[in-house]
């Protein structure tokens, strides 16, 4: 999400403040992505020098905790982008193919 009014719809959508995250992803610092499946949620992970460095929060509907299943699928994807940070080009930015790549895992996910 990339916009004032994504943050906005998305924390209406979801019944949170992400929304209070616009300047940080505006500025570059902060991604905020939403799964669908199999579990709602919204996920923000900090950026240093346009790469991924961890996670902020990984929040259901309200705030609440992902189930399990959820919450062990987004870690998956975090340690695949952060063990892959090594091989990337130099200069390259957070690469959106790791968010898509072919596998079930990935596919569940819509960045807007």
């Amino acid at each position: 999400m990339l916009t004032p009014e994504d943050l906005a719809n998305e924390g209406k959508q979801m019944k949170h403040c992400v929304a209070s995250y616009t300047r940080r992803v505006q500025e570059g610092q902060y991604f905020v992505y939403h799964m669908h499946s199999p579990q709602p949620l919204t996920i923000g992970v900090n950026i240093r020098n346009g790469v991924i460095t961890g996670h902020d929060q990984i929040k259901g509907v309200r705030n609440h905790t992902p189930e399990k299943g959820a919450y062990d699928i987004v870690m998956s994807w975090l340690r695949r982008v952060l063990n892959d940070r090594a091989s990337w080009e130099p200069g390259l930015k957070v690469p959106l193919a790791l968010l898509t790549a072919g596998s079930n895992t990935f596919s569940t996910w819509t960045i807007t």
